[in-house]
């Protein structure tokens, strides 16, 4: 920073901050003033003075004449000017990288040199300080000068620049006037030797000299771990000070001379300042112990940093520990079941001291026992600020089980301790069941449990419950959270649970979790209907659904019918929605709609309160309502409603089951067409399959099935389970039915069936009573009481209550699915138990697999595979499928 005179004015000192810069791989730049007393002269003793050029006109360049120095006759010239308020002038025309950007490119050949000349006016000599900057862009020249003009002598001062720029000072020789007397000051730079090189900036910044902050004080050894520092406010000192911060700098030498570093950047108005000892701060500002520490301000503006005297020192003391935090373990043995974080050991834990070189812990018996009083409990080997007080160590003093202990700490270091005791805190040990623990359910070849990991458990013991305690089977043992069942090579459920371990102490088990192995698929069917039970139509899955008709209201349902386009459906692609029926202001639901084949057709049965409907398709694949023709088959006067319906078909034509409800009494009402093709109600012939008092609960009924041309079906749903067969093709009246009651279940449980099938023309059908699943076959075709039934238990895993899903002949073959619910219906599990024979005669004859675990609908043969309908919340309407 020099004070710039003119007119009889001397230089004193000038710094000039020449700076380098990259416009490659980022800008490399640094501070640089170059001395005419270096071992390497930057200035060229043969350059000649040159005529400055004629001011204010700047009419033209000056002349360069040839020489020793190599400098030309002529250059071109550019002005760029960066102080607020300056004039900007071109001497004359230049080559510009961007007209907009103020870069001066330099191109140099042998004997024509490439300069600019820069001028700075508007500037005053009255206590003003310059500083200049020169930013040249790679790659750099071989050689460059700078000129400045010095008026005294009426001409140029020439310094050749070793590049890189060297960090060292230039001292420009005394009576240097560097000012025009209207207040300009011009700078040349100059490269030459065949070279280009751009002039990004050649900028002057103007400031006032900066004075120092007052009132520095440092602690003294009044806090542990940190020295407080603290100065007066520059602006209360210094009225009208403009600055735009303060720079603290710290020396941690012993003795002169002082190195001082800059430790902060602190804004204006901050007058204060904490010295903490923090790794944080990294190993290259870390605050000593013991030791002085000096402190000194500096004021600084953009340009310009501001002069430092002397400071204060400052000393720290070794830190108290603040904070102690130990685990206490406490489980509740009136919830067996509740999250801990429990373990082998206590762990301890607290702030950190700087610069301790180890810490002394202390403890006590909490709970009356031994040791009463604060005894030593260890002495950490390094300055981590953790300690664990195992079930084993330190040896004498371990941790009893289930015992509280009081704990205290303070730092170490050498001969010294923390001047106080840590705050105390209370721990305990015990370990915990494994949390959280998660099975998988329906992964095709393993089954895998996860869990939380438990403080202090150093193993886990993997079981598969027995219902006997004492005959569980031990899986294995894992040291991490997690186990892969590989041995448990069945598709049958089981309930796991996990035991953590750390010695000899083991927790108590986890709660039974349900896993299995599943080889079922699940295929989107992507349509957002509500669908029917899943018929085979064509040899390919198809279903009946009511939805809402685009443009209508949500309230106003219209039938749809969802087919697959080949036998094993593989994703929404396969499947084709179309419309079948719109029957305008009726509001209807699924369970009032039933699919079934007939011809290879298409058939919808659907009902209002009021009124029995037949919807007949004309092709295997109808794409619109004009393919379907409809009529009403019965109706009923105010008063008398239908519910439930069911569409078969016997001896080659339609055939409809439906409940008829009265006044006081209901009826099974059984529908017969008279013909393959009906067209209205008189082609349909009615009777009463089964007569129904007004306190029989009823809620369903199997299909109705063709025993040598004539319909039979099971009715259970209530305490009876009863069979029904006609004695005619086309019963025209009750005379033509004959009943007998098969079952009767235990107070308090009701029969719950599914779809009747014929084998080798023997009926089979499955019925569930609540927590049994039975399998029923009759050895008679045509059975007439229960003596011709014979049942017996399917076998089912696990126990709890049994959910009847669906039932089918898949291959000549029966097959049923069904739903086991646990744990207080709180988790359940879906079955498939296929017969291994055609006609089953005990449990032995069924074999089980799991399914995926979805709300399961119906199931069909899909050509010799089962396929089955399912709900997923992520997926809605699914089909299943083995893999």
């Amino acid at each position: 920073m020099v004070r710039w005179g003119y007119g009889a004015q001397r230089l004193a000192l000038l710094f000039c901050a020449l700076m380098l810069s990259s416009c490659g791989a980022g800008a490399l730049t640094a501070p640089v003033t170059t001395s005419t007393d270096s071992a390497a002269p930057l200035v060229d003793p043969a350059a000649p003075r040159l005529e400055l050029p004629a001011l204010p006109q700047q009419s033209g360049l000056p002349a360069l004449p040839a020489g020793g120095s190599g400098l030309p006759h002529t250059a071109l010239a550019m002005g760029s000017i960066v102080l607020p308020g300056s004039q900007f002038s071109v001497a004359a025309p230049s080559t510009m990288v961007n007209p907009f950007s103020k870069t001066a490119l330099l191109s140099s050949s042998p004997g024509q040199p490439g300069w600019a000349l820069f001028e700075f006016s508007g500037l005053s000599p009255q206590d003003a300080t310059f500083s200049l900057k020169l930013e040249l862009a790679q790659p750099l020249p071989q050689r460059a000068w700078l000129a400045v003009s010095d008026y005294a002598s009426q001409s140029w001062r020439w310094y050749r620049l070793a590049l890189p720029l060297p960090e060292n000072t230039l001292s420009l020789a005394a009576g240097l006037e560097p000012l025009s007397p209207d207040g300009s000051l011009f700078c040349i730079v100059l490269i030459d030797g065949a070279q280009q090189a751009s002039v990004s900036r050649l900028s002057l910044e103007l400031d006032a000299a900066l004075p120092v902050p007052q009132g520095l004080t440092a602690s003294y050894g009044d806090y542990p771990g940190r020295i407080e520092l603290s100065w007066d406010d520059p602006a209360a000192s210094y009225p009208g000070l403009q600055y735009d911060a303060v720079v603290l700098e710290r020396s941690v030498s012993q003795q002169p001379p002082y190195i001082f570093e800059p430790l902060a950047t602190l804004p204006p108005g901050v007058n204060s300042y904490s010295d903490v000892h923090s790794e944080a701060v990294g190993a290259a500002n870390l605050l000593p112990y013991g030791v002085n520490v000096y402190y000194r301000l500096r004021l600084q503006r953009v340009g310009l940093t501001g002069e430092a005297g002397f400071g204060v020192a400052g000393l720290r003391t070794l830190g108290d520990v603040d904070f102690l935090a130990a685990t206490y373990d406490e489980y509740d043995n009136s919830d067996p079941w509740q999250p801990a974080t429990l373990g082998d050991r206590i762990d301890l834990v607290w702030t950190a001291v700087p610069e301790a070189e180890a810490y002394q812990i202390e403890y006590r018996n909490a709970d009356g026992g031994e040791p009463v009083l604060w005894v030593p409990l260890a002495e950490t080997v390094d300055a981590s600020p953790k300690f664990s007080h195992f079930f084993n160590s330190p040896p004498g003093k371990e941790s009893l089980h289930r015992t509280r202990y009081e704990y205290r700490v303070r730092a170490v270091l050498g001969a010294d301790t923390s001047p106080h005791w840590s705050p105390v805190d209370t721990g305990r040990r015990e370990l915990s069941p494994p949390i959280g623990l998660q099975v998988s359910q329906g992964l095709p070849d393993r089954v895998e449990l996860n869990w939380n990991p438990v403080a202090g458990a150093v193993a886990y013991k993997v079981y598969i419950d027995s219902g006997d305690s004492s005959d569980d089977t031990l899986l294995g043992v894992s040291s991490d959270a997690d186990y892969t069942d590989l041995q448990t090579q069945d598709l049958l459920p089981h309930n796991y649970y996990v035991v953590s371990a750390a010695g000899l102490d083991e927790s108590v088990p986890t709660a039974l979790k349900l896993g299995y192995r599943s080889r079922w698929t699940m295929i989107d069917m992507l349509d957002d209907l509500s669908f029917t039970r899943l018929v085979s139509v064509g040899g390919r899955p198809a279903f009946a659904a009511v939805g809402p008709m685009e443009g209508k209201s949500e309230a106003f349902d219209s039938i749809y019918l969802v087919q697959a386009v080949e036998p094993t459906p593989d994703s929404p692609d396969d499947w084709i929605t179309t419309l079948a029926h719109d029957p305008g202001n009726v509001a209807l639901g699924s369970s009032w709609l039933y699919l079934a084949e007939h011809e290879g057709r298409p058939a919808i049965a659907w009902q209002t309160q009021d009124s029995i409907n037949l919807l007949l398709a004309g092709s295997a694949q109808p794409d619109s309502p004009q393919d379907w023709t409809s009529h009403e088959v019965q109706s009923l006067p105010p008063g008398e409603s239908y519910s439930g319906l069911r569409l078969s078909v016997v001896n080659g034509t339609p055939a409809l089951m439906f409940k008829h409800n009265q006044t006081g009494s209901g009826a099974l009402s059984y529908a017969a067409a008279l013909s393959s093709q009906p067209q209205d109600q008189s082609d349909w012939q009615f009777s009463t399959a089964l007569s129904l008092p007004a306190a029989f609960y009823f809620d369903d009924y199997t299909t109705i099935v063709d025993i040598s041309g004539r319909p039979a079906f099971i009715a259970g749903g209530g305490q009876e389970l009863h069979y029904i067969r006609a004695v005619q093709s086309n019963p025209d009246s009750g005379d033509d039915w004959l009943e007998h009651l098969v079952a009767q279940a235990v107070e308090g449980e009701k029969w719950v069936t599914d779809t009747l099938h014929v084998i080798n023309g023997h009926p089979h059908f499955i019925a569930e009573s609540n927590a049994d699943l039975f399998h029923w076959e009759s050895a008679q075709s045509e059975p007439d009481d229960s003596s011709d039934w014979a049942d017996y238990t399917i076998a089912k895993p696990l126990g709890g209550d049994v959910g009847l899903n669906a039932t089918a002949l898949v291959g000549g073959k029966l097959v049923v699915q069904y739903s086991i619910w646990l744990n207080n219906y709180n988790n359940s599990v879906n079955i498939h138990c296929a017969a291994l024979v055609e006609e089953p005669a005990e449990s032995d004859d069924w074999v089980s697999e799991c399914m995926q675990p979805l709300s399961l609908w119906s199931l069909i043969d899909g050509t010799g595979l089962p396929l089955s309908s399912g709900y997923d919340e992520e997926l809605n309407n699914v089909l299943l499928r083995p893999q």
